[in-house]
């Protein structure tokens, strides 16, 4: 893949998208993630199904009611603990 198609993907980025799939490796279930985040269990599955192509690959399946990451997901979830630990760095402190 090109840098400019890279580009092009990230640019649909929402880092929302990140912040729910990391919801979800902790939790399991998209009930507990969208109480969490204050969305709605349609609106977890959206993004995990967003961020799911724009990574071209799918992060999660359904097991006995529970979302369990796929391989992908358990690769990608360092990156993006980074990424998230560097975004919320550069907030300023609640006041």
């Amino acid at each position: 893949m090109t840098k400019a198609l890279r580009d092009r993907r990230l640019a649909r980025l929402d880092i929302k998208l990140l912040i729910v799939f990391q919801e979800a490796m902790g939790s399991g279930h998209a009930k507990l993630v969208a109480d969490k985040l204050g969305m709605t269990q349609a609106a977890v599955s959206h993004s995990l199904r967003r961020l799911s192509d724009l990574v071209g690959s799918n992060l999660f399946v359904r097991s006995h009611g529970a979302m369990v990451p796929t391989d992908r997901a358990k690769q990608l979830a360092p990156a993006i603990n980074k990424i998230l630990a560097a975004a919320r760095s550069i907030m300023p402190p609640e006041i």
